[in-house]
């Protein structure tokens, strides 16, 4: 009789410790759900901006902007108009900067996106001096290459094209010469933003 008790007991308890595993990130809170407030965003992209400079000289932060969303019929997409958190303006969600290093232009746009959690790539742009035979025409295409990613609170947008008028040191170089070192000036520009992520900002209290 007392065995049947207490494995009765035990039954419950272990009933009890399955349910608070199912419910209890509910309940709590997970550690995952926590949102990167507005502030912090502010502050990483200045921080950010600061260990670009460490490598690059000419840096040029743009004056805060702000696009209407086109779309979004009757705001049933989103209940903002602008990208501004609750339409308000003194809290955009878009810092963009350009970086001009070796004859090229970089932009670098940093989106406040809080609920997105984790490090992921999200897409990669190629433009280039195959797209117009790739299509069938006889137009040219401004030569770009542009990759996204993302970070706990971050979307984050790099994109390369060649400024113009093209430099002296590159003038001699071919279409391709031209693309592969765009695309390497890019995937630089990425690594050293993503190093800051990896480890600075995991390393700030």
């Amino acid at each position: 009789m007392k065995i049947t008790k207490y494995l009765i007991k035990c039954g419950i308890v272990i009933a009890a410790l399955l349910l608070f595993w199912q419910i209890g990130p509910l309940v709590l809170g997970n550690e995952s759900d926590k949102k990167l407030p507005y502030d912090q965003f502010v502050s990483e992209v200045n921080n950010v901006m600061e260990h670009l400079s460490k490598k690059y000289k000419t840096i040029i932060p743009t004056a805060q902007h702000y696009t209407v969303y086109p779309g979004n019929p009757d705001m049933k997409w989103s209940k903002n108009k602008v990208d501004a958190i609750d339409d308000d303006l003194s809290k955009g969600t878009t810092k963009e900067i350009f970086i001009v290093d070796e004859g090229f232009m970089t932009k670098v746009g940093f989106y406040y996106q809080p609920w997105i959690s984790g490090k992921h790539y999200a897409s990669v742009n190629r433009i280039d001096n195959t797209t117009n035979k790739r299509l069938g025409t006889e137009m040219t295409f401004p030569r770009l290459y542009s990759n996204s990613f993302t970070a706990d609170g971050f979307f984050i947008q790099v994109t390369t094209f060649q400024a113009q008028p093209v430099s002296l040191e590159r003038s001699h170089l071919s279409e391709k010469e031209l693309e592969l070192k765009m695309v390497s000036k890019n995937g630089e520009i990425t690594s050293t933003i993503q190093e800051y992520f990896l480890n600075v900002m995991v390393a700030s209290p």
